[in-house]
């Protein structure tokens, strides 16, 4: 049997699970397979020599790698935050189904290592919880001002940031699923429109959004940049709109920029201390259940496999199919009403 190459391995995993129009596509592969590395490294395996049965590791171990992380993080240095633990072993756990669907593994490794040993999460301070209705209408009321800039450059960035943060917010999808878009992902002759993502480990998945507003303000932000006749099914849908020191204007959109101005909206709100991208999955899951009461389609509209991720997102309530939420969504934040002047 031909030795198995187990850092090729690794770099194959990482770059079949990261979305292929990403921005920071190089960064995120080099992350995943980090962390994996490190935890391998931690448990003693030698790359060079060994079995596809040496793989077989204890959930302990997996627990005893989790306390050094905390304490110690990968480098020696500071501990790691808990969000950051539970993402290093979902890398690991990830890989793990992975190597279900090698050949050369299956059947010589046993059960994933990893469910059962993630930090208990998320028990919110007031700066991480999801944001309220209050928060989530004020936050799109400071990024509409921003649409009626006599700046065109800064009206277009208004409308840009609009569809983004509506997108995260009324489908609840991943931030590498939204920001690797482009025009060919979206079908706008079905009507509410639909749109396919690349979701974990690089499966394909379409769902539609049932939001007329999202797909208004999409269109305006395309119109605008003078972008919506000549997208082309390659071309990405969100870009960034000036030369920076890290990118030009024109090329893919990524998270942390889109992170970086959304911080500065929520300052302006007076109400929101603290935003990152991932903020809005929660505020997706938590408004979700407060406005349909079904821990189920919150489940899937999350694309999480197991109730007990989603009441980590949402907390514990009681009782949602993939995009019912947008409706009662839109609904219980009266968007249309916030958005109607805008939107004509």
């Amino acid at each position: 049997m031909k030795k198995i190459n187990l850092q090729e391995t690794i770099n194959d995993w990482a770059a079949e699970s990261t979305v292929a129009h990403l921005a920071r596509r190089r960064d995120l592969i080099r992350e995943k397979g980090r962390a994996v590395r490190d935890f391998f490294g931690f448990i003693g395996l030698d790359f060079d020599n060994f079995q596809p049965e040496d793989l077989e590791i204890k959930p302990a171990a997996v627990g005893a790698w989790r306390e050094r992380l905390s304490a110690r993080g990968m480098n020696g240095g500071n501990g790691l935050a808990i969000r950051s633990v539970h993402g290093a072993i979902s890398k690991v756990s990830s890989f793990y189904k992975y190597l279900e669907r090698d050949g050369r593994f299956v059947g010589k490794i046993g059960n994933n290592p990893c469910p059962g040993q993630y930090p208990k999460l998320l028990l919110y301070n007031n700066d991480d919880k999801p944001l309220s209705i209050e928060q989530t209408k004020k936050l799109l009321a400071v990024i509409l001002e921003r649409t009626k800039s006599k700046t065109k450059r800064l009206s277009v960035q208004g409308w840009r940031d609009l569809a983004i943060t509506l997108h995260l917010l009324l489908t609840g999808r991943r931030r590498a699923e939204v920001f690797g878009l482009t025009w060919g992902d979206f079908d706008f002759e079905r009507k509410p429109i639909w749109c396919t993502y690349t979701v974990k480990l690089g499966k394909v998945k379409t769902w539609d959004i049932r939001a007329p507003l999202f797909e208004d303000a999409l269109r305006r932000y395309l119109a605008e940049a003078g972008r919506l006749d000549s997208m082309v099914p390659e071309s990405p849908i969100w870009v960034s709109l000036r030369d920076s020191p890290k990118s030009k204007a024109g090329s893919p959109l990524t998270a942390s920029s889109y992170a970086k101005t959304m911080k500065v909206y929520a300052r302006k709100t007076g109400i929101i201390a603290k935003f990152w991208v991932h903020r809005l999955r929660y505020t997706h899951s938590a408004l979700g259940l407060d406005a349909i009461r079904s821990g189920q389609i919150v489940q899937e509209s999350l694309g999480h496999k197991s109730k007990e991720s989603s009441i980590g997102y949402s907390g514990e309530r009681e009782g949602v199919q993939a995009n019912l939420l947008c409706e009662p969504l839109v609904e219980s934040l009266a968007l249309n009403s916030l958005l109607e002047n805008r939107l004509d």
